[in-house]
């Protein structure tokens, strides 16, 4: 079987900076190295995992958030060696 390795997780939000200050704050996140927090983007580390925040803005032409109960996860991003054995299997 292929060995995966966790690369990412990504979530999208209204509010990068106040979404960024609440993982560092609850959470202990630290920006990823050589990054900031900006209106658009946070590359955060969380016990060695990376968490990406980006901006949706209303109407950007992504679907509005579902009802309560609903977190923002985009997606998460995983490494393997040789995709093209991967996939074939």
């Amino acid at each position: 079987m292929a060995e995966f390795t966790w690369d990412h997780t990504h979530i999208r939000t209204y509010d990068v900076p106040g979404t960024a200050a609440w993982f560092q704050d609850k959470l202990g996140a630290a920006n990823a190295q050589g990054t900031t927090v900006s209106e658009a983007r946070a590359d955060l580390m969380i016990g060695g995992t990376k968490v990406i925040v980006t901006q949706v803005k209303q109407g950007d032409g992504t679907n509005p958030t579902p009802a309560i109960p609903y977190a923002g996860f985009e997606h998460f991003g995983l490494g393997v060696r040789d995709l093209d054995k991967v996939a074939a299997d």
